[in-house]
């Protein structure tokens, strides 16, 4: 069984924010695998990640780095 979210001992990451000119040349996937290899250092047990819904491109990269689906976030703007 798995730990709750908010229970578990892990890291969290906000945001990753590669310049676009910089995009495909292993600069997301190199500091990607450095954040994985840290928290393996310091005994954590998982990574997550925040990715906005309309980022194919960034949900694409993490998806092929090992990363799947656990939580969607809603959100409704009052007028």
């Amino acid at each position: 069984m798995s730990q709750s979210f908010r229970e578990e001992n892990r890291l969290y990451v906000s945001e990753i924010r590669i310049r676009e000119s910089w995009r495909r040349k292993g600069y997301g996937k190199e500091l990607l695998k450095l954040i994985e290899d840290k928290s393996k250092e310091m005994g954590l047990s998982a990574v997550y990640l925040h990715a906005e819904a309309n980022n194919p491109g960034a949900l694409m990269f993490y998806h092929n780095m090992g990363y799947d689906v656990e939580r969607v976030q809603l959100r409704k703007e009052m007028e």
